[in-house]
């Protein structure tokens, strides 16, 4: 989900301090470096210029579902444009839905496909802190109603894509190896493989949703 100021979340919610496990940020700071580079995605260059970022989960009293969201703070808590590739950030955080905390640290039992989801969406939104690319709040679509023509709007915008790939890379990793193995072999641009792997990714995780992205 693209980076926001979530300040009615702030108003309505109880943000609490609980910080990741050591050993599970490790893995998404480990995996969301890895993969980007695998799948040739800019990383900003001035991220050594970064406050340390938090990993959080919130008290979602009324909603239960695996969700994350990367924010920056106020504006003034970026330094350079809001897409200026040089940027940096002085509290970047990424907020996680406490059923998504729950799963990643194994608090509740659930099966593979849940959790291997639960941290492609954390690495998700890791990327978003990482990358380079950028679509200007104005320009950004959320899109209303989930169906294949919003959702392939969705994920068009090139930090979405980019997120995305990463996302689905690391699912198929874990759940489907053949699958990833013949995507990245594949004789296609760059572009084309990463909507393999969305398409790949989006099959196994909603398949109740009859539709590809791409």
């Amino acid at each position: 989900m693209k980076k926001i100021i979530l300040l009615l979340l702030f108003s309505y919610s109880n943000i609490y301090s609980q910080n990741l496990p050591p050993k599970i940020f490790k893995l998404i700071n480990k995996e969301s470096y890895s993969i980007c580079k695998k799948l040739n995605i800019s990383i900003r260059p001035n991220i050594n210029k970064d406050s340390t970022i938090e990993i959080v989960a919130y008290d979602e009293r009324y909603n239960s579902t695996l969700n994350a969201f990367f924010q920056i703070g106020m504006n003034t808590d970026q330094i350079g444009n809001e897409c200026d590739p040089s940027r940096y950030y002085l509290k970047p955080k990424i907020l996680i839905t406490q059923m998504c905390y729950n799963v990643i640290t194994k608090t509740i039992d659930t099966n593979n496909i849940v959790y291997y989801k639960s941290i492609s969406i954390l690495i998700h939104e890791y990327v978003h802190y990482l990358q380079v690319s950028c679509t200007m709040g104005r320009d950004y679509f959320s899109p209303a109603v989930i169906d294949s023509v919003n959702m392939n709007k969705y994920f068009s915008q090139i930090d979405e894509f980019e997120a995305t790939a990463v996302q689905s890379y690391y699912f198929l990793n874990k759940l489907d190896k053949k699958a990833l193995e013949h995507i990245m072999t594949k004789k296609v641009s760059d572009s084309d493989r990463l909507k393999l792997l969305i398409n790949s990714y989006y099959a196994m995780a909603y398949p109740w949703r009859k539709y590809h992205i791409f």
